[in-house]
């Protein structure tokens, strides 16, 4: 998803503080536009899925291309194993939270007890399952799958757009401030 953002007030900068002054002010509040466009990300999957923030922002990483004036959010991280999202054994199978607040019980899994401690499901041969050794290791979604399903990038477009003018107008007029 792209976010476009229009920045008022560019020209009558130019012409009275000067292109240099102006494209630092542009490229600081850039860099800080982004880390706070992953600070919104992470807010907003935590608050909607059972994720720690370490574990979310390590993923999460913001790539500036200063000379086009733009910024890319990258996304990346595999599958996530479901003893991750508070796996419980339970009679029926195994009851796990993704999203903060809903549990689900996937039948026919169970927790095996080793290092680390993981999710399985019995292989399924010809509508039997088969017996042991046959397993499959469960896994769930990854961190971009998660993004790209809810409206986490509307949340940050929402938050962007007006944060964009607010900083580069307090960059512009600290860096003139300095200048003078």
């Amino acid at each position: 998803m792209r976010i476009g953002l229009k920045i008022k007030g560019v020209d009558e900068a130019i012409w009275n503080c000067g292109r240099p002054l102006v494209e630092k002010a542009m490229r600081q509040a850039l860099k800080t536009l982004g880390t706070g466009a992953r600070t919104q990300i992470s807010k907003l999957m935590r608050n909607e899925y059972n994720i720690k923030k370490k574990d979310l922002d390590k993923e999460i990483k913001v790539i500036p291309q200063l000379k086009n004036y733009q910024i890319t959010l990258q996304i990346k991280g595999r599958k996530i194993p479901l003893i991750y999202f508070g796996a419980k054994e339970t009679e029926r199978g195994v009851r796990i939270s993704i999203k903060k607040g809903k549990k689900v019980v996937i039948p026919h899994t169970f927790i095996a007890k080793g290092l680390p401690p993981q999710v399985f499901e019995r292989e399924i041969k010809g509508g039997k399952r088969v017996p042991k050794l046959h397993i499959i290791k469960q896994v769930g979604p990854s961190i971009p799958q998660l993004v790209k399903g809810t409206k986490i990038l509307d949340g940050v477009k929402e938050w962007a757009v007006p944060q964009a003018q607010k900083l580069f107008d307090s960059k512009l007029s600290y860096l003139s401030k300095k200048k003078s």
